[in-house]
């Protein structure tokens, strides 16, 4: 008896801790390689310090010198939009029955599987935003060098694979393109993390910093690719939120550089925090801000795709000067270089750790390579970013997306090209990414 006891719970604890969390995967796949170094997860110790050593940033972190985390600039814009009222969840519309209906669902949620079931659909309602669920996101470039296991988010949306550009999906793909399923979304910037009511709200707090990071890196990418240079203007475009025994905690997460032409810092903000088995109006402001959250990460997502297509169909041969810093940074020293799409990307997200020397005991164990502007690792065959099947779902417009005015986020000043300068840019040489990727000879 007391050795079926003791099987069963290890099969329990293992099953809690299998996901992108396991702490001994080290493969893409999240297998455990032997020989291989091991990788740190939400549940161990040292994972926010590896996150914190890459410049990955939790919610109230202070600095060395006692400064604070800064605050993104438009964390009051946010609020504001992630608060408008929606039309489905007017307590006309939303019954005391449907909290009591909520509660029970709740209450009954035993694991983490049943909570993403059966809760948090209630929660984040069902807009035409392209989802998925428990994806490993083993075709991203790691934050970390490797140090952190492979994300694997509970709950993210994203844009669809034909909505970008194949050039720009050749130039980003490590940084926009998660996995190789050809229907998961791709530049993910909204995410949630839910735990059972026994599980740790702290392990789902750091699993969902490693997700926003990713997240906000894809934006910023995409932001500097359209501009044709590294861009911090200091505003939040990736949302994420936890759940976990009927709280509910919303953050933002935006980049800033580490210095004059330094590498980017993710920084993690909290913007609501709610009890919404606490009364049906808790529960009507949480469930308003998680939707409007999916709303308004969606409008920063395509306005930025959308910028990086056009640069990409319209873009002459290199002409930008890219100075290292961003537009809000120009006390810097400047440098002019003529750099291509592809080499904004090597250049924003060089490694920003010294490889150490390797010992004899590690030379003879198998290793990761970390990433640098001379080796950027996309995958070898660049062309399956390009073949995955197209999607030709239709879109559809919510009763709530139609009854909520449109922002726009400040974007690049950048004209449409005439159609003479489009004929004009036709005849000119292009810069070709396979003569990038020739140069660099990518690494796998």
């Amino acid at each position: 008896m007391s050795s079926k006891h003791s099987s069963r719970s290890s099969r329990s604890s293992q099953s809690r801790r299998s996901k992108s969390t396991n702490p001994t995967s080290n493969s893409a796949s999240g297998a455990n390689t032997e020989g291989s170094r091991r990788r740190s997860s939400a549940y161990d110790a040292d994972f926010e310090q590896y996150l914190i050593d890459h410049s990955v940033y939790p919610e109230g972190y202070e600095y060395p010198d006692d400064r604070q985390t800064p605050e993104p600039g438009d964390l009051d814009e946010i609020r504001q939009r992630l608060a408008m009222p929606r039309p489905s969840l007017s307590p006309s519309q939303f019954t005391d029955s449907d909290f009591q209906k909520f509660k029970r669902a709740n209450t009954r949620g035993i694991d983490e599987g049943e909570v993403m079931r059966k809760v948090l659909p209630m929660l984040y309602g069902d807009a035409d935003i392209p989802n998925k669920q428990d994806l490993l996101f083993t075709r991203l470039e790691s934050i970390t060098n490797e140090t952190t296991v492979v994300p694997k988010p509970d709950f993210y949306d994203g844009a669809r694979l034909r909505d970008i550009d194949k050039r720009v999906r050749e130039d980003l793909g490590p940084y926009i393109i998660p996995t190789k399923h050809p229907t998961a979304p791709v530049a993910p910037n909204f995410f949630l993390e839910a735990k059972a009511p026994r599980g740790g709200a702290d392990v789902a707090k750091r699993q969902a910093c490693l997700d926003r990071a990713l997240g906000a890196r894809a934006m910023q990418t995409l932001q500097s690719y359209s501009a044709g240079k590294p861009v911090y203007d200091n505003n939040a475009y990736t949302l994420s939120a936890t759940y976990h025994a009927g709280n509910l905690n919303m953050y933002a997460t935006h980049v800033t550089p580490s210095g004059p032409g330094g590498s980017p810092e993710y920084h993690m903000t909290q913007v609501r925090s709610l009890s919404l088995i606490d009364t049906k109006e808790r529960y009507l402001e949480g469930a308003t801000h998680l939707r409007n959250g999916r709303h308004v990460t969606t409008e920063y997502r395509n306005q930025f795709i959308s910028a990086a297509n056009d640069r990409a169909r319209y873009a002459e041969p290199s002409t930008s000067n890219y100075n290292g810093v961003s537009d809000t940074t120009d006390a810097y020293p400047v440098e002019e270089s003529q750099t291509s799409a592809g080499e904004i990307a090597a250049t924003l997200f060089s490694n920003r750790i010294e490889e150490p020397e390797p010992s004899e005991d590690e030379l003879t164990a198998t290793s990761f390579s970390y990433p640098t502007a001379t080796s950027f690792s996309y995958p070898d065959k660049q062309s399956d970013y390009n073949n995955l099947a197209d999607i030709t779902e239709d879109s559809e417009t919510s009763e709530d997306e139609l009854a909520m005015p449109t922002y726009m986020k400040p974007t690049p000043s950048k004209k449409r090209p005439s159609e003479g300068s489009k004929k004009a840019a036709a005849k000119a040489p292009r810069h070709s990414t396979s003569t990038f990727r020739q140069k660099h000879r990518f690494k796998k």
